[in-house]
């Protein structure tokens, strides 16, 4: 098939081009070289959270065909179609494994996500940790959603004395929680027709959440300082990630 195509003018590749502009990437640059000299004692206290629609899905590239030499500047978006079975989820991973995975109603705003992180991050903290006592400051990554930046928000962490950090925009291969939605949809396809119900994905989820992504969270922290020196790399560009 590869060759027809190309006996035609036509490349066919599972490598989407992701629109990163300058911009874009001199701030994925500059975290990575913020972040790169940080000491795996650092990454140990570094908790990383995001929201997540779930579902039975499987999670895989698309593929797109373009002509020969043909510039291609897109970024799809969200490509699945709503399933009256989606969860709205809320999760927070530390080096020690998952969080709180926590499902909510409706958009995400402002005072949705600071009563998250009131209810599910201040009441595990020091689980979340290791430790018994808050002696040393968490660090705390999410990405720079409008909810996230929010006034309210950061009017929220500096009265909550937790050290917010924004990731670059558009880094998901750096918040590696992104992995963790990827395995968890992953494993709720695969029970995809035995989860009739919204609440049956949800318990699956769940089960999976604690289970089998707990397990996976401390190698994902072990990737780290790779991925940040292959983004420096490839001067800021996106690479690939995987949660096998």
């Amino acid at each position: 098939m590869q060759r027809l195509l190309l006996d035609r003018g036509l490349i066919s590749s599972t490598n989407i081009p992701q629109s990163l502009n300058d911009k874009q990437k001199q701030a994925r640059l500059n975290f990575c070289e913020e972040y790169s000299k940080k000491p795996d004692s650092f990454w140990q206290k570094a908790l990383f959270s995001d929201e997540s629609d779930i579902f039975p899905q499987k999670c895989g590239k698309a593929r797109l065909r373009r002509h020969v030499g043909e510039e291609v500047d897109v970024d799809f978006g969200p490509m699945d179609k709503w399933d009256p079975r989606t969860n709205k989820a809320f999760g927070i991973i530390s080096y020690n494994g998952v969080g709180p995975l926590v499902r909510y109603d409706g958009t995400i705003g402002s005072k949705t996500y600071t009563d998250l992180l009131q209810n599910n991050l201040l009441p595990n903290y020091n689980g979340l940790r290791g430790t018994r006592s808050r002696d040393s400051q968490r660090v705390y990554f999410h990405d720079q959603a409008r909810a996230h930046t929010a006034k309210a928000t950061q009017d929220w962490f500096k009265n909550s004395q937790v050290h917010g950090v924004f990731l670059p925009p558009r880094s998901p291969d750096i918040n590696i929680i992104e992995n963790c939605w990827s395995l968890l949809k992953d494993e709720l396809f695969k029970k995809n027709k035995e989860l009739k119900t919204k609440e049956d994905v949800w318990l699956a989820a769940q089960n999976i959440w604690y289970n089998k992504v707990d397990k996976l969270v401390p190698k994902l922290y072990g990737t780290i300082p790779m991925r940040l020196d292959k983004i420096t790399e490839s001067d800021g560009n996106r690479i690939k990630t995987s949660h096998s």
